[in-house]
């Protein structure tokens, strides 16, 4: 969602950025291809064309990756038979390599995240290709390295490889192997003075960078200063080597060379800005004019280096013309670097490690595992850990370029990201966790895993024929990794088919449409946020709606972006920048925190939402806070969430902007408000006074959810019409995919399908309670129909539950048999004995649920078979002695004549502990009969 609304309006996505993408994006939207024919005539759904243009980005890189594998394989395995004996090779089909390579291409890309990285609209698939082609492009440079040219190979890498920065960051890791395989190859290419020269020159700019900008951020710059010391010296030392120090005097290029020397050591000891980029750049330029560094391939490749990575520049230029996505909004050199160095995240560390060594060896041998069923993976892993022996053994060379990209794609990456646990499985449940799972970092090393299980299937293959001496028995090896690559694709295809699933973009407009007009709705996180922000930016809906995201809210630049949107805030543009990180307060409970200090705190998300409520509110106040920076605001906001409640929200008056809270959102952010927060569809709205329902619950606006749930139509109408499609009214929830089982549905989709079906429940609970109200006032024809709606909704719910997990349905089966139970209550008291049956026999632990045979028990009585619902009360007191139960009980034994056994039951009930409420009628009970006097 987040990259498709940014690649359409070129906006700004989270860091670092990724404006080559959005650029990519943007171009795609414009190209008059045929997406949306081809994806009706395919799929049959309904197209949204910015959709399908900017996800084929994906889709081709995933394809080409594939194309790269099998191209990468066919070429390692030529160089192999190009080494052997001609009568070791003679008998090898032209086709073997070629399988091999096929199968190994097929395990490669269908990797579960690899797959699911090439459907969507994600930057991990463009940067798996961009690593695969860089190898490629260096083993062609590798195979013409006779021809003078062929330096031009590794000039067109280095540029692709620092363009795709652009991209993501993930392709630069293919660097160091890329440097480490031309040095195998063409050690004297690089052992050079002009290499010194490029290394200082390119080392001098990244200390400039650094050294602009560290002071802002309050970061030492001890190292820095050092690296950028030793950048200048070697480029002082390249020119005394080089002999350029002769007649330096007279020579005003050297002159310059030395200014400009001197001007950078000057500006970095000091921090002097300008002394140091202007120094840099005299020596950047002389160095290229004095020895002609420009027709050398170093120079020239330096050149290109840094016009790949100026892309990144957009991101300056962009943020000035503030587009409605425009996360850090990166204007300044500040902000700028601060999204290129992901400053908002936590740093990555490699020490100390945030969790043990062995605990990060178990969390990326459990993402593997989810890439592949058990049999398949074992296969692929024998398969590949032959093919990188064989290679490493066969061919040094290629297998650093190949072998080396493995490791620093698996190794290299979990020693650099230095990741902490699975948040959904963790290894160790001690451990810190992320924020969610991150197989895709590993993406890249699953692919190199495939391409290397087809070198091994050609090598099995070769094994093969030397026990079985056939020629056909070569093709038993690389024919099964195909079929493995089949069945593993038969497998993984009903979860990575998104060709009916509209789950995101349908719940992003569930709750678009919830809030009042021109509302301010807070949201959660990322998937309950960058849906929205496409369902706004590229389908048009609800573009009136401000979207507040309380986990960037704490940042202040977004609050900036919320205040130009036109959301409630006091503070003006030009002092926002100053308001802290969080707030010091002398209350405990949400949403402060405690401080690992001691006291407690508010983070300036909590503050801000305070902000808004009062300013929309038009609160004022002379009781005013000012801090040291000359910030000044309300007493009030620091006061505990009751105090806020008494003293802001309760005081009456009218929103001047709505204001809503999401039903994802955490509790915390509105603890002690439960009152004043009316459900309307997927969202809360605040009010100010208390909004309590006839069932007791938080408040709800009943018509308006009941509507927005399914229309003017009942619930089992618009099911069986537009389950699958969008209804005739633009104000009513869509839930295309919800109700297909054919669509996969994982843990995220399934939290929004449980969230639909709490919000009919939720409206079903008030119909009936409003019903019973009814009912005691005697207007039985109201109530009724009231209890006839309310069956409407739970039917409702339960066909939103029914398309959960069989695992998930099993979790929710408590809460699936009391709302059977529930159903089965009001056909009982609607005299509607065979529906009520059939929704109690529907609980599927009827014994151990004392109020489902509760009814059961009303059902027999009320069909005249006195003797199974005593049967069935009778269960009821075995678990639990309930004095209602036994009240009853002793009622039907009067009935029957039986009053020995109600005295029994009497004395039994008050022996367990239950005092019994008898009515007047029965009083007599509790006076010993003659037969226990006697």
């Amino acid at each position: 969602g987040e990259f498709l609304a940014t690649s359409y309006i070129l906006g700004i996505p989270h860091p670092p950025g990724t404006p080559l993408y959005v650029i990519l994006g943007k171009f795609m939207t414009l190209l008059p291809l045929p997406m949306a024919s081809l994806f009706k005539l395919l799929s049959g759904g309904d197209p949204v064309e910015p959709v399908l243009r900017i996800t084929l980005i994906s889709i081709t890189s995933g394809a080409l990756s594939a194309g790269l594998v099998y191209l990468l394989t066919v070429k390692v395995i030529e160089r192999w038979l190009r080494n052997r004996k001609k009568d070791e090779t003679k008998n090898i089909p032209k086709l073997l390599p070629h399988l091999a390579g096929l199968a190994g291409a097929i395990l490669a890309v269908t990797a579960k995240t690899v797959w699911m990285n090439s459907i969507e609209a994600e930057v991990y698939t463009p940067s798996t290709f961009i690593i695969l082609f860089v190898s490629w492009v260096a083993f062609n440079w590798w195979e013409h390295l006779k021809d003078p040219k062929s330096i031009r190979y590794i000039l067109f890498a280095l540029y692709v490889l620092f363009l795709s920065s652009g991209i993501h960051l993930m392709p630069l890791i293919i660097f160091p192997v890329l440097f480490v395989f031309v040095l195998v190859v063409h050690p004297r290419l690089l052992l050079d003075w002009e290499f010194l020269l490029m290394a200082a020159l390119m080392f001098m700019w990244i200390s400039v960078a650094q050294l602009t900008y560290k002071p802002l951020v309050g970061e030492p710059t001890g190292r820095v200063k050092f690296l950028a010391i030793v950048s200048i010296a070697a480029a002082v030392f390249y020119h005394w080597i080089r002999g350029y120090f002769q007649d330096a005097l007279e020579d005003p290029v050297e002159i310059a060379f030395f200014v400009g020397a001197l001007g950078f050591v000057v500006g970095a000891l000091s921090l002097t800005n300008w002394a140091m980029i202007l120094g840099a750049l005299l020596v950047f330029v002389t160095s290229y004019i004095k020895g002609k560094f420009y027709t050398n391939w170093k120079g020239f490749a330096l050149l290109l280096i840094f016009l790949g990575v100026s892309v990144e520049l957009y991101m300056i230029i962009r943020a000035h013309h503030n587009p409605s996505i425009n996360e850090t909004d990166p204007q300044t050199w500040k902000a700028f670097m601060d999204a290129l160095l992901r400053k908002q995240y936590e740093p990555a560390k490699i020490f100390p490690r945030r969790i043990p060594w062995g605990d990060q060896f178990r969390v990326y041998w459990l993402y593997l595992t989810w890439q592949y069923s058990f049999p398949i993976l074992l296969f692929l892993l024998l398969f590949a850990i032959f093919g990188f022996v064989v290679h490493a053994i066969e061919d040094t060379k290629s297998w650093v370029l190949i072998g080396g990209g493995l490791i620093i794609a698996s190794l290299g990456i979990l020693v650099y990201l230095n990741l902490k646990d699975s948040p959904t499985h963790p290894v160790n449940p001690y451990n810190p966790t992320e924020v969610r799972d991150r197989d895709y970092f590993y993406a890249v090393s699953y692919v190199y895993l495939g391409l290397f299980a087809g070198l091994g299937l050609f090598e099995a293959a070769l094994l093969l024929y030397e026990f079985l001496k056939s020629k056909l028995a070569m093709f038993i090896a690389p024919l099964f990794g195909m079929a493995l690559g089949v069945a593993h694709v038969a497998q993984t295809y009903p979860i990575v088919d998104r060709s009916e699933n509209y789950i995101a973009e349908d719940y992003a407009y569930d709750l678009l449409i919830s809030p009042a007009p021109n509302a301010v709705m807070y949201t959660n996180g990322d998937n309950d946020t960058f849906p929205l922000w496409f369902d706004q930016e590229v389908l048009g809906v609800r573009t009136d709606v401000k979207i507040a995201n309380l986990s960037l809210l704490s940042t202040n630049w977004y609050v900036k972006q919320l205040k130009l949107k036109g959301a409630p805030i006091s503070f003006p543009l030009e002092l926002i920048d100053s308001i802290p990180p969080a707030f010091a307060v002398d209350w405990s409970g949400p949403p402060s925190q405690q401080s690992p200090f001691g006291g407690n705190y508010i983070l300036l998300a909590d503050f801000m939402v305070r902000d808004m409520i009062a300013t929309s509110l038009g609160y004022k106040t002379d009781n005013m806070v000012r801090l040291r920076n000359g910030l000044e605001f309300p007493k009030i906001y620091l006061a505990s969430q009751k105090e806020f409640l008494d003293s802001v929200i309760a005081q009456g008056g009218e929103f001047k902007v709505p204001i809503y809270f999401a039903l994802t959102v955490s509790h915390d952010h509105y603890a002690g408000w439960e009152n004043y927060l009316e459900m309307e569809g997927m969202a809360l709205a605040l009010r100010t006074h208390p909004v309590r329902s006839f069932s007791g619950s938080d408040g709800i606006n009943l018509q308006k959810t009941s509507y927005l749930l399914h229309g003017p139509i009942r619930p089992q109408e618009y099911v069986a019409k537009y389950s699958d499609t969008k209804p005739p009214w633009d104000d009513v929830f869509r839930y295309r995919g919800v109700f297909n089982p054919k669509v996969y549905k994982d843990e995220t989709h399934e939290k929004m399908v449980r969230n639909c079906a709490s919000v009919a429940f939720r409206v079903g609970i008030e119909y009936e309670s409003t019903a019973r109200m009814l009912m005691a006032m005697n207007d039985t024809a109201r109530a009724e129909s009231l209890y006839r709606l309310a069956i409407d909704e739970f039917w409702f719910g339960q066909e939103f539950l029914k398309n959960l997990s069989e695992e998930s349905r099993e979790k929710l089966a408590p809460q699936i048999n009391a709302v059977n139970a529930e159903i089965a209550n009001i056909y009982l008291g609607l005299n509607e004995i065979d529906s009520a049956k059939a929704y109690i026999n529907k609980i599927t632990d009827i014994e151990g649920d004392p109020r489902a045979l509760s009814i059961l028990s009303d059902i027999y009585l009320t069909a005249g078979d006195t003797d199974s619902a005593i049967v069935q009360l009778e269960k009821i007191l075995s678990i639990n002695p309930f004095p209602d139960v036994y009240a009853k009980l002793i009622g039907l034994y009067v009935d029957l004549g039986d009053t020995a056994k109600a005295r029994q039951l009497l004395r039994e009930a008050e022996q367990r502990g239950a005092q019994v409420p008898l009515p007047p009628e029965l009083q007599w009970l509790k006076t010993p009969s003659k037969s226990t006097l006697i």
